[in-house]
């Protein structure tokens, strides 16, 4: 997520006007990444949901599937942040709500585990989990199976119940031949839609073949024990906040990020249920597929995060609206933006994806068509840099909201301020576009953990822009780098009061002082790297971590240990200096940097 209040110093500053290099990444070698529907998911979205444009209004059915030994199903109800009894008097809140702020909320109306009506509550202050039993599956002498349902007290008796010894008992179950059935059911699985609802196993190692160590709902690390497919169905109700955040609407546009009931992560045999911190991107999600059935009436278009041009649409003609049936594979979150018929769309093709830019009738055209621009030429750069963009299809679309841009798989949201000819043609506009199309690798197509390690995909996606703005065909790098410099020179401030890059967020005071680390200390490392030891070995070094983590999560730690192997010496002082703003260790960093640039390691 970019932030605009850089954007407004950086305006009044230099003007972005130097032509820079006109690919030079042409013959860069390209990562190996796979199509997302080539790839199982640990978990299925399939939803019918109607839109109401006129009065701010979602409702709808979601069934989830999923595998899990757990005896319940958390949900993250992240639309309840905004919910009328929420204690939104913390001043970083401020900047979310703006002044013209009403409240929403997300009312559930029924659930249903594998088919029963099933026992659930919804727990917090602003009812921002849901908690589900699922029915317990019990062995009979005859070798039958009876589902017995939870209620609410025996839940929480049941979770201290699912110890050690269960899930030994569950490893003795899986036999050679079970092992063969699992084999057998992989190969089905890749040939039939991910919706199919045949109760199956299979083993985690199975989930995703690109990790051994998955952190999934449901499973434990080991990667043996098996997993049982659950369905939970839940009804719901949405009313749509309004505010400057990433759920909420205008006069001709409804935004909806993060607006669908998400199962939460289970890790390390929790799970993560961690509040929506008014700060950063407070969303921690796994990989899933997607498939949306969106009821809108007449006059209204769509931009999603699966494939509309591939979308089935159903016109009704005596009711006035239209269905569109849309899938998405293997992504983080399903966004979407409905808009009335203000919008224009430009379109374009980069390496067989569709790119869009939507607009509105009175936008700036020469800023318009540079968004555009930025936007295709990034999908290109970042595919010869880091892996190719495996999706079909990415929208870029203008929005209210104070966040400058928000990054979603397959779209991102981009503050309608930008699409406005004072931010253009060589407006900060390009910087933003550029950032959140950066994260469609970082966060996108390789996961971090954005709470508590929000540095991980921030900086790398403020890198790559920086990488963009200077080699690209669009210009603008001296003066965004010419910034974060500037912002990541607080660090002697920051760390005198005890705070560093590499802190959960809830440990940032306020926006200024995550953004100066996160994001500018956070991509001056990686730009330090670059000017050091070569842009193309940097850029070896990340094209390697989309390779090996696509599809799936990454962790600082691993980035770190990638740093160290391409080096041939342990990292720590360099991280410990630009991370954990150790600054007494910038001898012993620069003298890092010195030997692996001459060992010619990165």
């Amino acid at each position: 997520m970019r932030r605009k209040g850089w954007m407004l110093l950086a305006a009044a500053g230099a003007g972005l006007t130097a032509l820079l290099l006109a690919q030079p990444w042409k013959d860069q070698a390209r990562a190996d990444t796979v199509k997302p529907e080539q790839i199982p998911a640990h978990t299925t979205y399939t939803g019918d949901v109607r839109i109401d444009p006129k009065n701010h209004t979602v409702s709808g059915k979601l069934s989830v599937r999923f595998f899990s030994t757990d005896s319940q199903a958390m949900f993250h109800l992240y639309p309840n942040a905004f919910h009328p009894q929420a204690d939104l008097s913390d001043p970083n809140w401020q900047q979310i709500l703006g002044k013209q702020t009403e409240p929403g909320r997300m009312r559930i109306m029924d659930v249903r585990a594998d088919g029963k009506t099933a026992a659930f509550r919804t727990a917090g202050p602003t009812e921002n989990i849901l908690q589900v039993a699922l029915p317990e599956t019990l062995q009979t002498n005859g070798g039958q199976t009876n589902e017995k349902r939870l209620t609410n007290e025996e839940q929480q008796s049941n979770e201290e119940q699912q110890s050690n010894e269960e899930q030994q008992s569950n490893e003795e179950q899986q036999s050679n031949e079970e092992q063969q059935s699992n084999e057998e059911q992989q190969s089905n699985e890749e040939q039939t839609n991910a919706r199919q609802t045949s109760d199956k196993q299979i083993t985690q190692e199975q989930v995703n073949p690109n990790q051994s160590d998955v952190r999934s709902a449901g499973t434990v690390q080991s990667g043996k024990q098996t997993s049982r497919l659950r369905e939970v169905e839940i009804e719901f109700q949405l009313k749509l906040p309004r505010n400057n955040g990433r759920l909420s609407y205008n006069g001709h546009a409804m935004w909806l990020g993060n607006w669908l009931p998400m199962l939460a992560v289970r890790e390390k045999g929790e799970w993560r249920l961690d509040p929506y911190y008014p700060m950063g991107d407070p969303f921690y999600s796994e990989m899933a597929h997607y498939h949306l059935k969106v009821h809108l009436p007449e006059g209204y278009l769509l931009a999603t995060s699966g494939t509309e041009s591939q979308a089935v649409v159903t016109r009704k003609r005596p009711q006035k609206e239209a269905a569109y049936e849309i899938d998405a594979w293997n992504i983080r979150d399903f966004a979407l933006v409905v808009m009335d018929d203000s919008y224009r769309q430009t379109t374009s093709q980069v390496n067989g994806t569709t790119i869009r830019t939507w607009w509105q009738e009175g936008d700036d055209p020469e800023t318009v068509a540079r968004l555009h621009e930025t936007a295709a030429e990034s999908i290109r750069y970042f595919g010869q840099q880091f892996g190719r963009y495996p999706y079909s299809e990415y929208d870029v679309v203008k929005t209210g909201g104070f966040f400058g841009g928000m990054e979603y798989p397959g779209i991102s949201f981009i503050q309608g301020d930008f699409f406005a000819s004072q931010y253009g043609p060589n407006g900060m506009g390009t910087a933003v576009v550029a950032h959140e199309t950066a994260h469609q690798w970082f966060y996108g197509l390789v996961g971090s953990d954005e709470i508590r390690e929000a540095w991980v995909d921030e900086s790398l996606a403020d890198y790559a822009t920086m990488a963009f703005l200077e080699d690209g065909p669009v210009s603008g790098g001296g003066s965004y780098l010419a910034y974060r410099r500037e912002r990541a020179r607080q660090s002697d401030a920051y760390a005198k009061q005890g705070l560093d890059v590499w802190l959960p967020l809830d440990r940032f005071p306020d926006w200024k002082s995550y953004s100066d680390l996160v994001y500018a200390r956070g991509g001056m490392m990686w730009w330090t790297l670059r000017s050091e030891g070569g842009k193309d070995r940097l850029h070896q070094m990340l094209r390697e971590y989309v390779q090996n983590h696509q599809y799936s999560q990454a962790t600082g730690g691993e980035l770190v240990k990638m740093l160290s192997e391409a080096a041939g010496e342990n990292a720590a002082p360099f991280v410990d200096y630009w991370l954990r703003l150790d600054l007494e260790k910038k001898s012993e960093a620069d003298a890092w940097m010195k030997r692996g640039r001459l060992s010619r390691m990165f």
